[in-house]
């Protein structure tokens, strides 16, 4: 069973829309060519009304001293220089190695894998693409009265009018804090750009098997950005390690040579604009929780993993480029009226399943709250309802017993969003368990307790209540009235068994002290 796909596939191409044809050579397509030296043909049956194609080569895990290279020809007799496969930074694939995107002129009638000293010629795959020619688009205007404005950029629909790129089915949030660039390592000219945004979606998606293209954003030698996947979505560019990043790529291959002017201001614009909203300063360092890397909040594809990505030439002017998006947020990022966050958020059980959070309006402008809630532990918060302006008080009904909440709120606007508030917390009662040997009630309360706990019952008699710790060893045991206030303040944190019993009858409550 081979590791990759292995088919002979094409499309006829529309206007903008992909191509594809996949060559998997079996035995008898390899050839000899010289010592160790073996070749595998394949006719292109891409159409040649195309700005280019594209081809990326899937291949098992070579030995140390196997070349392989790919190369084309118009007559299937006289071959270009062979293009050398280098493997692909991003790529994740467990079951076969992919190399880098690599683009050629669509006149070529042939195309040719060849492989030296090779430990097996099982196993490879040639993948070549037509992306299609662009049409051209008006470049809208996305800015909508933001506090640092918004460059235009060219949207999916605008980039891949055929609608054959479409996007991650199911995004995952991310809130940035570092926001990491990179070069596509590909080509420094084309007249289609365009098509080459194209190119890289298919070999995210249908090469490495991603969900989408990699990038957030992607910004062109003319200074044209492209939308990724777009803002605070958790993409793929980032040495496995992508949560709290967005990934923005440069066209072009930056190892030797720099990026062109109007990329640059592009770039800058993007950042300033993205760092500004996201309230990060692009010269500083933080930590990045995902790898647990100190980076700059703008820093280079190298700094997270070994890779030369964004390119020698243009990473040693980062530090321009950072203080550039410092310049640009002084002079277009306008202050917007502060609003205030919320203030003495407090929680609080009022049933079994109810909690109630009241909190302080600080602020005089605001249209609503917005109130966020996690379970079990304060880093999954979600949204879970808001109110209208002025109001202070809110009851959560949702609640399971025996589980901790946190809670946290901002104030909303037309223009901002206010910081949080500070956090609350609050853990349900536990539900009772085990079943009584004679009927009488009982209750125990609060639970979870801290330092006391109060007992209640209805049994004639002064029963005796025993505490049992989590290995079932007696701990304490006394006989109580029918109100009785018990101290539980010297117990360690954990899970006890209560046992009330008359002799006669008995039931048995679980308390968790914290």
């Amino acid at each position: 069973m081979r590791l990759c796909l292995l088919l002979l596939t094409f499309s006829l191409p529309l206007f903008a829309q992909l191509e594809t044809q996949e060559f998997a050579p079996d035995p008898d397509d390899w050839q000899p060519a010289g010592t160790q030296k073996w070749t595998a043909t394949v006719p292109l049956v891409l159409n040649e009304d195309a700005p280019f194609y594209a081809w990326s080569l899937l291949y098992p895990a070579p030995a140390a001293n196997t070349n392989m290279g790919v190369r084309f020809s118009h007559d299937g007799t006289t071959w270009t220089t062979p293009q050398s496969v280098r493997p692909d930074a991003h790529a994740t694939r467990a079951d076969c190695t992919v190399s880098e995107l690599n683009f050629y002129d669509q006149s070529y009638a042939f195309a040719q894998i060849v492989v030296t000293f090779p430990t097996s010629l099982a196993d490879f795959e040639l993948r070549l693409v037509n992306p299609g020619h662009s049409r051209a688009v008006d470049v809208a205007d996305h800015d909508a009265h933001r506090e640092c404005p918004q460059p235009n950029y060219l949207t999916r629909a605008d980039w891949c009018p055929a609608g054959d790129c479409p996007p991650h089915p199911n995004p995952a949030a991310t809130a940035p804090t570092h926001l990491i660039v990179h070069h596509s390592a590909g080509t420094n000219s084309s007249s289609d750009w365009a098509a080459v945004v194209r190119a890289i979606w298919d070999f995210h998606v249908n090469t490495n098997g991603w969900a989408d293209v990699g990038y957030n954003w992607l910004v062109d030698p003319n200074g044209l950005v492209y939308e990724g996947r777009g803002a605070n979505v958790i993409g793929a560019h980032f040495c496995g390690t992508n949560g709290q990043t967005e990934g923005i790529c440069v066209l072009g291959n930056f190892t030797a040579t720099a990026p062109q002017p109007a990329a640059v201001g592009a770039l800058v614009d993007l950042l300033g604009w993205r760092s500004g909203e996201l309230e990060l300063t692009a010269t500083e360092t933080g930590l990045h929780s995902s790898s647990g890397l100190d980076l700059h909040r703008v820093s280079g594809h190298r700094d997270g993993c070994a890779t030369a990505c964004p390119g020698e030439v243009f990473y040693d002017n980062f530090e321009a480029l950072r203080l550039g998006v410092e310049d640009w947020k002084t002079v277009n990022c306008n202050a917007i009226p502060e609003l205030p966050a919320p203030a003495d958020l407090a929680a609080e059980i009022v049933g079994s399943n109810l909690a109630e959070l009241t909190w302080t309006d600080a602020s005089d402008n605001e249209l609503y709250f917005r109130i966020e809630r996690s379970p079990d532990a304060p880093d999954a918060f979600g949204v879970v309802d808001s109110v209208f302006a002025d109001v202070e008080i809110w009851t959560d009904p949702a609640l399971e017993p025996d589980r901790t909440y946190f809670y946290r709120l901002q104030a909303v606007n037309a223009d901002t969003v206010s910081a949080y508030s500070n956090e609350a917390e609050v853990t349900t009662l536990v539900s009772n368990v085990g079943e009584a040997s004679a009927d009488f009630n009982w209750s125990v309360f609060p639970n979870p307790a801290r330092t006391t706990v109060i007992v209640r019952h209805d049994l004639p008699r002064s029963p005796t209540l025993e505490v049992y710790d989590v290995t079932g060893r007696l701990v304490a045991q006394q006989s109580i009235g029918r109100r009785a206030t018990i101290s539980v303040a010297e117990f360690p944190a954990g899970i006890y068994q209560l046992r009330l019993t008359d002799g006669v009858r008995s039931d048995t409550r679980r308390l968790v002290i914290r």
